[in-house]
């Protein structure tokens, strides 16, 4: 899924709004046996050889010159402390490598 926002510089507020109305919802009713979070967007991932799962990214992160927003890590942490209600708790975190030498890298 991906939710396009009608400017850059969206926050944390911005993103814990969108995933109470959007994200979760429908993450809910998706029933993910597996939450991965990592770089890139939110995806539902549902395969017949593969587990069904989400997984959400840092392409948000305030200095990122690429996704231009400002979510901070307190942001990032309750989106995944609302994402690990989802598949009993299954939450795997990994960072990948930034895009940029420029954007900071969060570890959560």
């Amino acid at each position: 899924m991906n939710i396009p926002w009608a400017e850059s510089g969206t926050t944390d507020a911005d993103y814990i709004h969108a995933f109470q109305q959007i994200v979760m919802p429908i993450a809910t009713e998706f029933a993910p046996e597996l939450v991965i979070s990592k770089c890139g967007c939110v995806h539902l991932q549902c395969s017949s050889h593969l587990p069904k799962a989400v997984s959400a990214g840092f392409d948000a992160a305030d200095g990122d010159i690429l996704g231009e927003c400002c979510v901070t890590p307190a942001g990032y942490a309750h989106m995944t402390y609302m994402l690990s209600t989802l598949a009993g708790g299954k939450v795997v975190a990994a960072l990948e490598v930034s895009l940029t030498p420029e954007t900071p890298n969060f570890v959560l």
